[in-house]
């Protein structure tokens, strides 16, 4: 059986491709808004609605979660639940 070996990038929509681009682009964001301007780029260029961005701690606790969308109230239940 003969594979051929073809580029990821082929199967790729430029579209798809344009979007991956302007979010990595989002990635240069200052490091005080990163964690919400990556929220808000999936948001707009992927359709995300709901999201969390979770930081990890030197134990690889997740902790000081900041959500795009999410009830804060779950946000609380979560940290009661791994805090």
């Amino acid at each position: 059986m003969y594979f051929q070996r073809t580029s990821s990038f082929e199967k790729w929509p430029e579209e798809k491709c344009s979007k991956i681009l302007e979010f990595l682009d989002v990635m240069a964001a200052p490091p005080k808004s990163f964690r919400k301007e990556v929220l808000f780029s999936l948001n707009s260029l992927f359709g995300y609605n709901r999201t969390c961005f979770f930081l990890i701690d030197n134990q690889e606790n997740l902790t000081d979660p900041v959500s795009l969308n999410i009830d804060d109230y779950y946000n609380k239940i979560y940290r009661l639940m791994i805090f």
